[in-house]
């Protein structure tokens, strides 16, 4: 479930009856094509459009051109010259300073979008930088948050937390000012519980008001920090000489709840949650150990992680917003090893017929080692438990396996004898290896 619409903060506008609609905008395409370089769009990438949407073409043109814009409508992959509602097949721009078409989708449009896909391409002149879907979507859920108009005169106004809020929600301030002079300020809160603390300025919005009017502010929640800080602390207004008169929180099909996961320069760490994650097109890779066996521990990816499991995860540094899915969205591991530690506490020593190991790092290799007495662990991480030792009785390394490639960068230690001779195929003794084949406490191990 990979969430491609790019959120738009709503301006300040004057308030002609309660439009609840929000601008969406989807990429669905994005390079350099340059020359007459064809683009074709997938058929499945219009699944959620719907008539009345846009195609929106970002382009330049080096001197006055033409661009080919038409879609599929026959089977087996045939193009047609077939161009979109209120527009040429071949628009022409004799003045080059234009960047941009826009093409309506009409019902017929649509049809032939969604069953086919859409094809385009321009002249030596041109160079196609962007294709996006835009358009407008109303929401599925409104809840009202005052209870009583209120109105300011250099006052402030806090809103408790909002557990429910989502990215892609948008809280909605609808106001009267008299006229004359008057003062609107929103923020979240960064402390909630205090009438001023006004003090994340990122997301201060103040606006002054001259006419009589009734007015909407209209706030997208488009970031994990700022969804974080309305769901634990909440937010407010203050200013001068205006009355509210209604504080909506609008849910909206695409809104999602969602969690940060921070990877370090190493890119690999263990991960459990209370919440089930979609990773697909995060960035990032999940796998549960699916079984275990001596010498080896088999680690398989999915798609998507289920509350309160043990998972490893690998993907370069950085931090990552994940959605959250529901249980029938999230995949259940048949079989997993890795047990998940949501909030910090204690694995216990491993005893007979209950080995326990955690993740770490020694030298330059990652992995697990065996916990020989009581150790910490931290939230949102996980360890690994089997009923039998997994150790090589040669006291070699236990080898990570992910997607059936062994790999000798992530290892399972054991900490009562990880430190075996490893030797390369000419006997000489090596401290870390690197890519090869090495003999280690009797066995010949492939590093890749």
């Amino acid at each position: 479930m990979k969430k491609t619409i790019t959120l738009v903060l709503m301006a300040l506008t004057a308030m002609v009856g309660t439009a609840d609609a929000k601008t969406f905008e989807t990429t669905l395409w994005e390079g350099s094509s340059i020359n007459d370089a064809e683009i074709n769009i997938a058929a499945d990438l219009f699944a959620a459009a719907k008539s009345g949407d846009q195609i929106r073409i970002t382009f330049s043109f080096t001197t006055a051109g033409s661009m080919h814009l038409c879609y599929k409508t026959g089977e087996g992959g045939d193009w047609s010259a077939k161009a979109f509602n209120g527009i040429s097949e071949w628009p022409y721009f004799s003045d080059n300073s234009v960047t941009s078409v826009t093409c309506d989708i009409n019902a017929a449009d649509l049809s032939t979008l969604q069953s086919y896909g859409m094809y385009m391409y321009g002249f030596s002149t041109s160079t196609i930088t962007k294709v996006e879907l835009t358009g407008e979507v109303t929401p599925t859920a409104q809840t009202e948050l005052l209870d009583a108009s209120w109105t300011a005169s250099w006052t402030a106004k806090t809103f408790a937390a909002q557990s429910g809020a989502k990215i892609g929600d948008v809280i909605r301030f609808s106001y009267s000012a008299p006229g004359g002079w008057s003062y609107f300020q929103f923020n979240i809160l960064d402390a909630y519980g205090n009438a001023d603390a006004f003090t994340n300025t990122a997301t201060n919005v103040g606006t002054s008001i001259e006419t009589a009017a009734d007015l909407t502010f209209d706030f997208e929640i488009n970031n994990y920090s700022d969804m974080v800080k309305i769901q634990t602390e909440g937010f407010g207004i203050k200013g001068d000489n205006f009355t509210l008169t209604s504080v909506q929180l609008l849910t909206y099909a695409d809104s999602y709840d969602a969690v940060q996961v921070v990877m370090g320069s190493d890119g690999i760490r263990t991960w459990s949650h209370s919440k089930n994650l979609d990773f697909t097109g995060t960035g990032l890779t999940a796998y549960y150990a699916s079984a275990v066996a001596t010498g080896s521990v088999s680690m398989t990816e999915t798609a998507t992680t289920w509350n309160y499991c043990g998972y490893i995860l690998r993907g370069a540094e950085g931090s990552y917003t994940i959605p959250v899915v529901a249980d029938e969205q999230a995949s259940y591991p048949a079989a997993t090893y890795l047990k998940g530690q949501t909030s910090d506490g204690t694995v216990a020593a491993s005893t007979t017929g209950n080995y326990h190991y955690i993740f770490g790092k020694k030298g330059s290799d990652y992995g697990f080692f065996r916990v020989m007495s009581d150790a910490s662990v931290s939230a949102n991480t996980a360890y690994l438990e089997t009923d039998t030792d997994i150790k090589p009785e040669s006291g070699a390394p236990v080898l990570m396996v992910f997607g059936g490639n062994t790999t000798g960068i992530n290892r399972v230690f054991s900490t009562a004898d990880g430190n075996a001779a490893i030797y390369n195929i000419s006997g000489q003794r090596v401290s870390q290896p690197t890519h090869g084949l090495y003999i280690v406490g009797g066995r010949k191990i492939m590093v890749k």
